[in-house]
């Protein structure tokens, strides 16, 4: 099912590691909606070697996102084999080299 123009994605954040610091870790824009003009939503704050993994609250997973030198990565809101993914609830479990953090986006 494609993405709407009205549906909205929510993500929940997780991250752990063991060598940077993602408290300053953060997704926007959330909710995201398929109308809004943006491209997708844009992971910043992250640490070099940030590895992301994107599932459904029901653990299936979705996307899988690297930042190796800690840059903004850009999700597009589509699954692993470019489909648009549709509104959802969306866990996010963020690896770095050392912290750990969650956060419920909705």
């Amino acid at each position: 099912m494609p993405l709407s123009d009205s549906a909205s994605v929510i993500i929940v954040v997780s991250a752990a590691g063991v060598g940077g610091d993602l408290s300053n870790a953060k997704a926007f824009p959330v909710p995201f909606k398929g109308n809004s003009g943006d491209p997708g939503i844009t992971f910043t704050g992250l640490v070099a070697g940030t590895h992301i993994r994107l599932f459904t609250m029901r653990g299936r997973l979705v996307q899988t996102l690297d930042s190796p030198n800690g840059a903004d990565v850009l999700w597009d809101v589509k699954n692993a084999i470019s489909i648009a993914w549709p509104a959802d609830c969306i866990y996010m479990l963020l690896k770095a080299p050392a912290r750990k953090k969650k956060v419920k986006w909705s």
